[in-house]
């Protein structure tokens, strides 16, 4: 059932879902190659211009894990407007999709806001930092008072504090495995014909 088939009062919603299933698509493959260019530049040593690109590809990660994040969110919160579609539509697969995303990158909005405003970090009446005792990333210390990590990177690891919280995600094959994971049972949960063989979209997977 294409959107052309939809009622005309859900086309718009038919056309925001295919939208951000697009954007999920595309998030994705911006991750695949910022994973795979920390990873490249990593083998070839942190120094110099490497870690520079190490930086680059951590930071453009960090944004596209939480756009990916967001259209994900998206398209789950607009099935239920399509009425058309929502019997075609594997509901909890796409609830598996957005619950393995929030499990694999629970800090992707604080993550994207660290690397967005890097002006904060510059800013010292903001309390950014951590209180406390740390002993994590290479890093020692106790008894801190607003503990300021801002962009750093520990082996496969990309890290900042941000409202008093340390954040991280890291940049691995198995986060890569974890993101097409979920871009594939996304698009499962649309290409699965009912009794009568209709389906929403064709198969689709993401290698």
């Amino acid at each position: 059932m294409t959107i052309g088939q939809l009622p005309a009062e859900e086309q718009e919603v038919g056309w925001s879902i295919s939208l951000n299933l697009n954007s999920l698509s595309k998030e994705s493959k911006n991750i695949a190659a910022a994973v795979a260019l920390f990873l490249m530049c990593r083998e070839r040593g942190a120094d110099d211009l490497f870690g520079d690109w190490m930086q680059i590809a951590a930071r453009d990660c960090a944004l596209s894990i939480h756009n990916f994040g967001t259209a994900l969110a998206k398209v789950r919160s607009l099935i239920g407007k399509a009425k058309s579609w929502h019997p075609l539509i594997n509901t909890e697969a796409l609830k598996s999709a957005e619950m393995a995303f929030n499990e694999k990158f629970p800090f992707a909005h604080k993550m994207r806001h660290s690397v967005a405003h890097p002006e904060m970090y510059n800013d010292p009446t903001k309390k950014l930092g951590l209180n406390g005792d740390l002993d994590d990333l290479g890093i020692k210390a106790e008894g801190g008072e607003n503990l300021v990590i801002k962009s750093l990177i520990s082996n496969s690891t990309f890290a900042a504090t941000i409202d008093g919280i340390l954040v991280r995600f890291d940049l691995t094959s198995e986060t890569l495995d974890v993101v097409i994971s979920i871009v594939n049972k996304t698009f499962d949960a649309f290409s699965q014909p009912n009794s009568k063989g209709v389906r929403i979209f064709p198969p689709f997977q993401f290698r």
